[in-house]
């Protein structure tokens, strides 16, 4: 659909503005593009242009719109008025007052010629107005022909037509809107009014518009533009006789009456050339272009071609001259060649022969019946634009009513009393602006637009260092006085800093600002001894300044001794300073205890110069504080670390002290691994391959799968039912860290990394590869019950029905307790995993066999109990649980003293 022109726009801008809409690379661009016309069809920025300087800067741009060299559009501006019968003015201009003239046809472009059609209806008054621009071969001047039609029911008087423009010319070269104005011809003293504007820099060049027409007047506004009284104008046309001014340029033509259905045609030219003395010649040459009644040919007109407005008989084709057409000067039979457009949209017009035609398009082609309420009409089979749907007009607003308006060619919104719809938004009477406090909804006075709160209501600018801020009259926040930063101290300066949003301090040398007060530079807090005024570690804080009583890790030693000459010490080394360690001398006793210990016996125990809580072997018997603990071992009162005469030893060097390996009065001394090496002297007690020192780092006990027994004396520290020892050896062979997440096998519930637990994968080697499954990650076992027994163990791929051993209807692969002897599978594998073997040698596994040590008792009666504390569960136990005769231990399982710690005494 086709909007009425626009109050904001120039009837050149709203008539391109259509033409823009076609399909870029439209065929008409290239015909009206010359050497001095350009016309940029594509996108919004469609402008005509001419290059009036050959600078080639026309492209250029000033505001936001092509200016440079404009001549047709956006700047300078053109702008055309009718008016008739006195006192209606129907009128398409750039910042116009009156009313607009809607389109009814086109523009559409032929050859180089561009047409348009538009009416206006006043009740029994209505002016049709048909326009053809033709932008000449030469590229030197523009023909215009301006037909009007009385389309109402009465006759209309003093009908005028007026066309206006704004010679600026090279601005973008001299920034200058000024031209040197002249009327060279005026009626009736001369047959023809001729205009020209003309600059010298950048140029020269001049710009003409004129009409071989006693009815025509040039004229120029002092004003500008726009001009919208088309017979003051005509009446008393102004000449500023070649004055240099910023002015608009104007060409008006009169009519004195025009009867119903009666039509007038005016024609004019823009024309241009490099100096104002060219211009005279080139408007003569144009002939009967320009004339108002085709008489006045001269040799203009060219053999071989036709265009509208040149003499012809029949009508024009817009290319050459066909049969019936005269190419000689127009005489008493001839004629002004007619245009075949009907300004139908849903018909095909041609010239042939001397005779127009009109063909109608295909039915279906998409049309438009002028009509803004209605959309998607389509052309019949007749020729005719029809069977458009009502437009849906909705802004989305539950405060609105909505509604299509055909006179104002726009949708329109009635708003609810009470209501404001403001920026896309309704909002309730009163309510402010939430991007702007200072306005408000006022339904009753503006219920499309804020209105400026009261003055003096409260704002804010923005600024952090400005307080009290106003709304003005206008609407606007205004800045309240200066933020005060005051902190009322005397040792600082204070200002308001708007980058920081806040009062910045800025405290004088040699002192500190905190707690609300000014403090000397060195003075102490006033209750933690540890801190002080340090500026330049903190003139805002407290600062760390150990005073004589500052003990900061509370170890009863004052933080100055344990920073000799100010240097922090690290006995330890362990990177924590001694002021900061419970701990100075790393050897597990705290610091207070073993002071509190030799305050106690007094002295020094080793007489090595080196208190106690800095010595790692106090008592200088060549066991390691860390190692002897303090435990009493003999019963003396002295702990061990101090008691030279109780030293329990390390004498395999593992860090579990002699007396927690062998306890005093055991015999013999247990062995954990069998080996025939008791644990005392033996540096791997489980016998796996890794140090009982590296089982215990730092002599602290490690259990990785918390089993209840330390990983030193426990043969698979992961609980993954592959020992220790067998981990390190396939990893060994295979070298590395399977996974690489720096944890070792051995230590590691999934070597591999492959989602599957090591305790399911197994030893197995499925794929062949030689890497068993667990350190294998191609290979992922699946154990969906979590017993440890793989899923294909339980149920081999093509097993159906899958095997239930206990009979209890839920197969083994489902089953966490296959043999139904209350004793989970995986407890049962783990524990003949630890102890090793068939318990009873009957080729059966203990997770599937019922008595799973062939005493005759069935496991579910004898349970996972020990009952001769032999570390042996009842149920893999063939003794009968009956406890054990002497002193010895089974593999010293079962005494009591596997895990690590000081010894009693």
């Amino acid at each position: 659909m086709q909007r009425n022109l626009s109050g904001s726009r120039s009837f050149w801008a709203v008539w391109l503005a259509v033409a823009l809409s076609w399909p870029a690379g439209a065929s008409a661009q290239a015909e009206i593009t010359g050497t001095y016309i350009d016309y940029l069809g594509v996108g919004a920025n469609g402008i005509l242009i001419n290059d009036a300087d050959h600078s080639m800067r026309y492209r250029e741009t000033v505001g936001g719109a092509y200016s440079c060299d404009v001549f047709f559009l956006g700047q300078p501006v053109h702008q055309f008025t009718v008016e008739a019968t006195g006192t209606a003015r129907f009128r398409a201009t750039n910042q116009h007052t009156g009313t607009e003239i809607p389109t009814t046809a086109g523009p559409t472009v032929v050859g180089r010629s561009i047409v348009w059609s538009g009416e206006y209806e006043d009740g029994a008054d209505a002016v049709t107005v048909d326009l053809r621009y033709s932008y000449e071969t030469d590229d030197r001047h523009v023909l215009v022909t301006a037909r009007l039609t009385n389309s109402g029911t009465v006759p209309l008087t003093d009908v005028y037509f007026m066309m206006n423009g704004d010679p600026d010319q090279g601005q973008c070269v001299s920034r200058d809107y000024r031209t040197y104005n002249d009327v060279v011809r005026q009626p009736p003293a001369d047959a023809a009014a001729l205009a020209t504007a003309r600059v010298n820099t950048p140029g020269p060049f001049t710009l003409a518009v004129g009409a071989v027409d006693s009815r025509a007047r040039g004229h120029f506004n002092p004003t500008g533009l726009p001009n919208e009284d088309a017979s003051g104008t005509w009446a008393a046309p102004r000449d500023p006789n070649d004055t240099y001014q910023d002015v608009g340029m104007s060409i008006v033509f009169r009519e004195p009456s025009l009867a119903v259905g009666a039509s007038v045609t005016f024609r004019f030219a823009y024309v241009w050339g490099s100096d104002a003395a060219s211009i005279p010649p080139r408007f003569d040459a144009l002939g009967c272009a320009v004339s108002a009644d085709g008489t006045a040919c001269t040799d203009g007109t060219v053999d071989g071609q036709c265009r509208a407005g040149a003499c012809c008989t029949g009508c024009w084709d817009g290319t050459a001259c066909v049969a019936g057409d005269a190419v000689a000067a127009c005489g008493a039979g001839g004629a002004l060649c007619a245009s075949c457009d009907d300004r139908n949209s849903c018909t095909t017009d041609a010239c042939g022969a001397g005779a127009c035609t009109h063909a109608p398009v295909a039915a279906g082609t998409a049309c438009d019946d002028g009509q803004y309420c209605t959309e998607g009409e389509t052309c019949d089979a007749s020729g005719a634009c029809a069977g458009g749907t009502p437009r849906v007009c909705d802004d989305g607003l539950a405060c609105t009513t909505d509604s299509c308006d055909e006179a104002a060619d726009a949708c329109a919104a009635t708003i609810e009393a009470g209501f404001c719809a403001v920026d896309g938004a309704c909002l309730a009477d009163g309510a402010a602006n939430p991007a702007n406090a200072c306005q408000l909804c006022d339904a009753g006075t503006s219920p499309t637009a804020w209105v400026p709160a009261p003055a003096g209501t409260a704002c804010e600018d923005g600024l952090f260092c400005t307080d009290g801020d106003v709304c003005d009259a206008a609407g606007a926040c205004t800045a309240g006085p200066a933020r005060v930063c005051d902190d009322t101290l005397a040792c600082t300066a204070d200002a308001c800093d708007e980058d920081l949003d806040a009062c910045a301090v800025t405290v004088d040398a040699g002192y500190c600002a905190v707690d609300g007060a000014c403090v000397t530079e060195g003075a102490a807090h006033p209750t933690d001894p540890c801190l002080g005024c340090v500026p330049a570690t903190s003139a805002t804080a407290w600062s760390y300044q150990p005073g004589p009583t500052c003990d900061s890790d509370d170890d009863s030693v004052v933080d100055l001794d344990e920073s000799p000459g100010g240097v922090p010490r690290d006995t330890d080394a362990d990177t924590t300073p001694d002021y900061l360690d419970p701990d100075d001398d790393g050897d597990g006793i705290p610091t207070r205890t073993e002071r509190e210990d030799v305050a106690e016996l007094g002295g020094d125990p080793d007489d090595d110069g080196v208190p106690a809580y800095l010595d790692t072997d106090s008592d200088g018997d060549g066991a390691l504080d860390q190692v002897e603990g303090t435990g009493d071992g003999d019963g003396d009162g002295v702990p061990n670390y101090l008691d030279p005469d109780t030293a329990t030893g390390d004498r395999d060097g593992d860090t579990v002290p002699d007396d927690v390996e062998c306890r005093p009065g055991t015999t013999p001394c247990p062995d954990t691994d069998r080996d025939g090496t008791p644990d005392i002297e033996d540096p791997d007690d489980d016998g796996d391959g890794v140090p009982t020192r590296d089982e215990r780092p730092g002599g602290v006990d490690v259990d990785t799968d918390g089993d209840g027994r330390p990983d030193y004396l426990d043969p698979d520290d992961d609980g993954d039912g592959i020992p220790t020892r067998v981990e390190r050896e396939d990893v060994a062979e295979l070298g590395g860290d399977p996974d690489d997440d720096g944890v070792p096998a051995y230590l590691d519930t999934d070597s591999d990394g492959d989602g599957a637990l090591d305790e399911v994968e197994g030893r197995d080697d499925t794929d062949g590869d030689g890497a068993p499954d667990y350190l294998d990650p191609d290979t992922v076992i699946t154990d969906r019950d979590g017993d440890t027994v793989p899923d294909h163990i339980e149920c081999p791929p093509g097993t159906e029905p899958c095997r239930d051993t206990d009979g209890d209807t839920t197969p083994d692969i489902d089953d966490p307790d296959d043999d139904g002897d209350g004793i989970p599978t995986r407890t049962e594998r783990g524990d003949v995993a630890e102890l090793g073997g068939d318990p009873d040698d009957d080729g059966i596994p203990a997770y599937l066999d019922l008595d799973s040590d062939g005493d005759g008792r069935p496991d579910a009666e004898e349970g996972t109990d020990d009952a001769d504390g032999d570390g042996i569960p009842n149920y893999l136990d063939p003794d009968g649980g009956e406890p054990p005769t002497g002193g010895g231990m089974s593999g010293g399982a079962g005494c009591g003293c596997r895990a690590g710690g000081g010894a009693e005494g």
